[in-house]
């Protein structure tokens, strides 16, 4: 899939990234890559989305997911009904923020309600993962690090330090990276992926 989206085939794109979600339905990376697929190839998921979300409410990933699409207006009230807030639901409510004040204040309030000190590698991750999104790769990296220099086992953040090397063009890093990540957690299905 991602291949495709590099050679701008978002149609053929969108048809792995649906393969790859009937395979693992809990693979946010194929989620995200088929929203994004979908964007480029004009389709709309919105409502499958929106479907899934009302199927389960209660659910921060689902919750995340159909915020994505959403005018970051209506994904903040969105995401507001999530009880069990993740990752991934603070990064979309610091996008939400930013695209709405057009600065990165947004990032200060989600780590203040994720009640994240700003040198914590949980901090770390979600201020980096937040450039990452934007593709400001030179910002997300030493963020990486940083974690990585307070907590050196961290999976997380060997996966997002190897994920940014690689979309800089720095692979045998990015290898070295998510190999040890690997070797930290070798159920997580998404490491190989990415090495791959």
């Amino acid at each position: 899939a991602e291949l495709h989206m590099r050679h701008r085939d978002f149609d053929s794109a969108f048809s792995y990234y649906e393969k790859a979600i009937k395979k693992n339905e809990q693979n946010i990376h194929a989620h995200i890559g088929l929203q994004e697929a979908a964007r480029r190839a004009g389709k709309d998921v919105t409502e499958r989305y929106q479907h899934a979300w009302e199927s389960e409410p209660t659910d921060p990933t689902a919750a995340y997911l159909f915020a994505r699409l959403l005018r970051p207006d209506k994904a903040l009230k969105q995401l507001d009904k999530v009880r069990t807030t993740t990752f991934y639901v603070h990064l979309e409510r610091a996008r939400a923020h930013a695209a709405l004040d057009g600065k990165d204040e947004g990032v200060e309030i989600s780590l203040a309600e994720a009640r994240l000190p700003k040198d914590s590698p949980r901090a770390m991750d979600l201020l980096a993962g937040y450039y990452e999104d934007k593709k400001q790769y030179t910002k997300a990296l030493p963020l990486f690090d940083a974690a990585l220099k307070i907590a050196p086992d961290r999976v997380e953040a060997l996966v997002g330090r190897g994920n940014v090397l690689r979309l800089l063009g720095e692979y045998e890093d990015a290898i070295k990276a998510l190999s040890r990540a690997l070797e930290l957690d070798e159920d997580d299905p998404e490491i190989p992926y990415r090495i791959g």
